[in-house]
């Protein structure tokens, strides 16, 4: 069985076969609209993320070196 995620793993054989990379990606209509030149200004802009996973805006961004606050996501979808 192949298992995406955390979990409690302790009972099970694991063997990580892949780590996960995560990059901010927009439209190039959506960028004209909302110009982003730092983290603040990508921590204030709509976001959209894909449910179903522990990680946010605010750990990515926090993991990148920002220290504000996130704004709330704009839209939540079940599939990347």
């Amino acid at each position: 069985e192949i298992i995406n995620g955390d979990g409690d793993w302790q009972e099970q054989e694991a063997i990580r076969l892949t780590q996960e990379n995560w990059i901010v990606v927009a439209s190039p209509g959506f960028m004209h609209l909302n110009p982003i030149n730092d983290l603040s200004q990508l921590a204030k802009a709509p976001k959209i993320c894909t449910g179903g996973y522990h990680e946010s805006w605010q750990e990515w961004l926090t993991h990148q070196g920002y220290q504000g606050k996130v704004s709330k996501v704009v839209a939540e979808f079940e599939h990347s």
